[in-house]
């Protein structure tokens, strides 16, 4: 049984649903949803996004927003709550920090008080930001280690938010509501704009216009990246099968890479010749993590196993850029 069959007869709340993981959430259920009876109810306000027209009659799409979300926004009853509203681009979230953080806060509080009078259980999602900069002993770093986020920076808005994000949950799961955490570390994929902010399309959209590679600071800046049908397959996992009030990472933990070797790969698998330029980081990136690798035993328990590895990442969503970026 695929994991999407474990939702048969079921209704499906996802919120921030035109975003790229709401697109390819809902690709993930799309074939299933007639011959399993499930049913998606999808809203977006289009803060950062565009109205979408399924002509499905299993999906159910309102533009709305989670920051007036209440019982009234379709009128059925949810058995999952899949909470992606959030402004994780790093391009919007220093434009919109008010409206970052309010979503956090206040969105998230509308998702759990709706799932508690609905007895739904709740997928949230966190960042791999609240761990700030771990020391080398700690990465890859697991759940339990406690990060430290700056509180007066650009960024703040983002990672501060994500932490309220965690709290509301933990508050919630002991009123007895069923959350779940998840910690995603760098989801990529076709489907990410050119202008997302993100180190892999801004890395691209430069090859593909011949420019420059642009790195911030030494480049010494390591990250990890994990497919998005891996990450989704993952999310999923942790929503049936996770510890209520638990955080779990997911990601892939086998490619950790600096992000001066990260854009060598990209040179070298595009035939691409362009060159690396490293440039002062803006003042957005002073306070950016310096180490992101997950620890994934935790969501491993639960069957999780990336597939798709870093070489695959960059071509496919090389290859999607060169038709799809302008």
């Amino acid at each position: 049984m695929s994991i999407v069959e474990r939702f048969s007869n079921k209704n499906i709340l996802i919120t921030g649903s035109n975003g790229f993981l709401g697109k390819n959430f809902i690709n993930k259920f799309h074939d299933y949803l007639e011959k399993n009876n499930i049913n998606l109810y999808l809203i977006d306000n289009n803060i950062i996004s565009n109205n979408e027209i399924y002509n499905n009659k299993n999906i159910h799409y309102k533009q709305a927003s989670v920051n007036d979300l209440n019982e009234n926004v379709f009128d059925v009853k949810f058995d999952y709550i899949i909470n992606l509203s959030g402004i994780a681009s790093p391009h919007w979230y220093n434009k919109l920090q008010v409206e970052t953080l309010d979503i956090n806060l206040d969105g998230t509080r509308n998702v759990l008080k709706l799932a508690k009078e609905y007895d739904s259980e709740v997928l949230l999602f966190s960042s791999s930001e609240v761990y700030g900069t771990p020391p080398d002993e700690e990465v890859p770093t697991n759940e339990d280690y406690i990060g430290k986020v700056p509180t007066l920076t650009k960024r703040s808005a983002y990672d501060v938010g994500k932490l309220v994000t965690e709290t509301l949950g933990y508050i919630y799961s002991n009123l007895g509501v069923k959350v779940k955490i998840c910690r995603p570390f760098n989801f990529v994929g076709k489907g990410l704009s050119s202008n997302d902010g993100r180190v892999l399309p801004n890395l691209i959209s430069k090859v593909l216009k011949n420019e420059n590679l642009i790195i911030y600071g030494d480049g010494n800046q390591t990250r990890t990246f994990c497919h998005v049908e891996d990450a989704i397959e993952g999310c999923l996992l942790v929503l049936l099968d996770g510890v209520s009030g638990e955080a779990y990472n997911v990601g892939n933990s086998n490619n950790e890479i600096s992000m001066y070797d990260f854009a060598l790969k990209i040179i070298e698998l595009t035939k691409s010749s362009s060159k690396i330029q490293l440039v002062a980081r803006p003042l957005h990136y002073a306070t950016e993590p310096l180490r992101r690798c997950p620890d994934i035993s935790k969501v491993k328990k639960l069957k999780y196993c990336p597939t798709k590895d870093l070489d695959y990442i960059i071509t496919e969503f090389y290859e999607w850029a060169k038709v799809n970026y302008e």
